[in-house]
């Protein structure tokens, strides 16, 4: 299924094992090189001097209302991950670039 980036910004990310809300996503981390989403970074209630993520390996599934994954510790440390630590310092300068499929299909813009 395709989503608008626009949409899961700001969707809750639910733990299956106790459906508690851990955070709302507050950015997603892009791997411009295989386009695609390699992790969520969520805002959380309280202090945390490292932000948050999601790698998104971790996510079950992306539905209309929330994301959900297995369990709370889906959401660990960016620094804890050099590889997605990287995407985080860069930006997304394909802003405003058609996606097409694989078809030839134009399936929207990105923004």
């Amino acid at each position: 299924m395709i989503y608008k980036s626009k949409k899961l910004v700001g969707m809750p990310v639910v733990s299956l094992a106790d459906g508690h809300q851990l955070g709302r996503v507050k950015r997603l981390l892009i791997d411009q090189q295989k386009m695609c989403i390699m992790a969520f970074t969520i805002d959380r209630k309280g202090w945390f001097k490292e932000q948050p993520v999601i790698p998104y390996s971790y996510v079950k599934n992306v539905g209309n209302h929330a994301i959900t994954v297995d369990h709370a510790n889906a959401v660990v440390r960016l620094s804890s991950l050099p590889e997605l630590e990287s995407l985080a310092k860069k930006s997304l300068p394909f802003l405003g670039v058609k996606v097409i499929s694989e078809e030839g299909t134009i399936l929207g813009t990105v923004n």
